[in-house]
């Protein structure tokens, strides 16, 4: 069994989960969706709290708010009190967490500061210091990391601001000071946003969203995990179309004069976010797509970066909407996270099998979905 944190029936709630079984354990402060970790000995939980402002109930999996960085000690206590919460303190002043997972008794966290936004605390120090990872060069615009990968004793972090944009990996196998190892550009497209990322094997993939000038967009990005190479990415326009209104154009011959009118671009938001979260699960790319359902594809076809093969859409029974997916490894079940009807369209996360869902029926919804910047 593993420990999650999830919403149950409107409340985030510390739950122990089994193939086929949520079992829900007590309510944590922590808004609904919020990102966390577990370490591997379950005897840490780290979390966003609630801010300041109490009408802040719900945040995305992985929109950058400003919320502090939480410990909650899990370790059996002699009383039935709840444990206390911990917040994380920096000796960065400044410092904003946007991603962090555990690699034994280290919590690794990524964020916005500068040149210094990557650190870890070592769980084992009694008075949890954080210890800054000095980026491998300065960047004149400074740098964000957004999303945080293990892979065989090598830590990938994600970077999030001001073009180019970067992976850069550290060797941690020594559980001593991280050492660097190499960095490549994202060879994303422009004004991304990183949301979330995950690996499969020898690739890791990206999910983020985009804006230019014709709108907005989701878009999934693949990567070899040994040689940080870009090797194509889909995407997918979630929002929006920029459609003419129109406005008076002022005369010159005088004031109070007007011409004929002339278009002006505005946009026009329709479906929003269509990719909220990805995970990659038994060969599979599974894809929170919102009201849409859930998106899969097989991660062999997804590699093979061809038109001929297009995520598939389902819808979860009971969910009106899926906003967060996650994959228990030890496993064949898959946790779906959304608005449910038994819940009066409350958050809410429930247990299925990977070949439940894939018994169910699904379509592709090929419009708008495109390849970009195949290498292959």
């Amino acid at each position: 069994m593993a420990i999650h944190l999830l919403p149950r029936f409107g409340e985030s709630t510390l739950c122990r989960v089994e193939p086929g079984y949520i079992y829900d354990l007590y309510n944590v402060p922590a808004p609904l969706m919020a990102p966390y970790a577990i370490s591997p000995d379950e005897s840490w939980l780290a979390f966003f709290t609630n801010c300041k402002d109490p009408s802040v109930k719900t945040v995305s999996p992985h929109d950058k708010v400003k919320l502090p960085l939480s410990l909650l000690s899990l370790k059996p206590t002699p009383t039935l009190q709840p444990p206390e919460i911990k917040p994380v303190e920096y000796n960065c002043s400044g410092f904003r967490p946007y991603s962090f997972l555990f690699d034994d008794n280290r919590l690794f966290i990524g964020g916005s500061w500068g040149n210094s936004c990557l650190g870890y605390i070592d769980m084992d120090e009694a008075a949890l210091f954080y210890h800054s990872v000095t980026l491998p060069r300065s960047y004149s615009f400074g740098k964000a990391i957004d999303a945080l990968l293990l892979h065989e004793g090598k830590l990938l972090a994600i970077d999030n601001c001001i073009e180019p944009m970067y992976v850069w990996e550290y060797d941690v196998a020594n559980k001593k000071e991280p050492v660097f190892v190499q960095e490549a550009e994202l060879g994303m497209t422009m004004y991304p946003q990183v949301r979330t990322a995950s690996k499969h094997d020898e690739y890791f993939a990206v999910l983020y969203n985009s804006s230019g000038e014709h709108g907005f967009s989701d878009a999934i990005g693949c990567y070899h995990i040994k040689t940080l190479q870009h090797l194509g990415s889909l995407g997918v326009t979630g929002c929006s179309r920029f459609e003419p209104q129109y406005y008076p154009k002022a005369d010159p011959r005088g004031p109070g004069r007007y011409t004929k009118e002339r278009p002006k671009p505005v946009p026009i938001v329709k479906q929003y976010r269509q990719w909220l979260d990805m995970t990659i699960f038994n060969n599979y790319l599974l894809l929170a797509a919102g009201a849409n359902g859930l998106a899969f594809l097989s991660f062999s076809k997804f590699m093979e970066f061809s038109d001929q093969h297009l995520p598939r859409y389902l819808a979860v029974p009971g969910f009106k909407e899926v906003v967060r997916v996650i994959g228990l490894e030890e496993s064949d079940c898959l946790i779906v996270v959304g608005t449910h009807e038994l819940t009066d369209g409350k958050l809410h996360a429930e247990i299925f099998t990977m070949d439940d869902l894939l018994t169910l029926p699904s379509e592709v919804q090929a419009k708008d979905v495109t390849w970009i910047n195949r290498t292959r």
